[in-house]
């Protein structure tokens, strides 16, 4: 290619340099196609490194660390507990670069669960037994490491039973873990029938008592809802004064939360005699218009009734509103 002159190639030469720009773009917009690692690979890498991480620990190479539980001595990595629990990380964090702490000590877990802890966030889980779950996830909500809490709540809602549903319950509330707290609130709703003749219902607290009672899946009659309110309200030896007087003033309000109007006759007439219902004004009250209202009910029945025997023994309408006032006329017929 020839050029005339300097103008010429100037052009020519800019037209280069656009398409160079522009191919280069192009290789940039087109993203390079890898092959992707299958996944059980990784996971093969991935169980290797803790694999090689629990034998360090086993090993107690290069530790950097101790935990002091009691007496006993857990040399560890720093990098490890740091990665794993919150409360160390922030602990490890709060050193002074010229004070670096080397060892601490940790109250209220017992050596054999911190053991079964550690051992843990060094990848090794085997030794986690049913029997030391409970213990395991009260101290990982101390040392806030969150997949092992969520592990531990995951294996005790799905082995709970009715015998110790009780001891999560309590232990729900003082780990104030509201995911395993719904649970085992609608587990005892489920199986209401069994958990109110358990000795321990009385634990049950009155706020979480009274969201069991308003729930759909309760499969029990109201015979038997009132039976256990009656059962909650009495004081339990546990319970100080205060707890006494204060779950016997609660009987007006549980009975108000209940469909009262289906109980039965006998649950009725059991209720107006019952003591605990007489030493309170409120649950009066509420007893004895649900007995105005059945007496209403047999009433009206018994007026219907007698409507329909006369209708169907004379073939047409009777008035027979004076049988039922203390007048001697007989009933008179209709005129049409």
């Amino acid at each position: 290619m020839s050029f005339k002159g300097y103008e010429d190639f100037k052009r020519y030469d800019s037209k280069l340099v656009l398409y160079l720009q522009k191919k280069s773009e192009i290789k940039e917009q087109k993203p390079e196609i890898r092959k992707k690692i299958p996944n059980k690979i990784k996971s093969k890498i991935e169980k290797g490194v803790m694999h090689s991480w629990s034998h360090v620990f086993a090993r107690d190479k290069f530790c950097d660390f101790t935990i002091f539980i009691g007496d006993v001595e857990f040399p560890c990595h720093r990098f490890v507990i740091n990665a794993c629990s919150k409360f160390f990380e922030a602990l490890l964090r709060s050193d002074i670069k010229e004070i670096i702490k080397v060892s601490t000590t940790v109250h209220g877990i017992s050596e054999d669960i911190f053991r079964l802890v550690l051992g843990v966030m060094y990848g090794d889980s085997s030794a986690l037994t049913a029997e030391s779950m409970t213990g395991v996830w009260k101290a990982a909500h101390k040392l806030q490491i969150d997949f092992l809490m969520s592990a531990c709540e995951d294996f005790i809602l799905e082995n709970m039973n009715i015998k110790d549903c009780f001891s999560i319950y309590a232990d729900a509330h003082l780990l104030q873990s509201q995911k395993v707290l719904k649970s085992v609130l609608n587990f005892m709703t489920e199986n209401f029938a069994s958990v109110a003749k358990s000795e321990n219902f009385g634990e049950l607290l009155y706020e979480d008592f009274v969201n069991i009672l308003l729930m759909k899946n309760v499969s029990v009659s109201v015979d038997f809802q009132i039976e256990s309110i009656l059962k909650w309200c009495v004081p339990s030896k546990s319970d100080d004064t205060q707890g006494s007087e204060c779950r016997v003033s609660k009987l007006s309000n549980l009975l108000q939360v209940i469909q009262m109007s289906k109980m039965s006759k006998k649950c009725l007439a059991s209720l107006l005699t019952n003591k605990l219902v007489q030493e309170d004004t409120a649950a009066v009250a509420l007893v004895n218009a649900q007995a105005a209202k059945k007496v209403l009910e047999c009433d009206y029945d018994s007026h219907r009734r007698s409507q329909d025997f006369f209708s169907e023994g004379f073939g047409e309408d009777i008035d027979i509103s004076p049988l039922l006032s203390p007048s001697p006329h007989p009933p008179k017929r209709k005129q049409k």
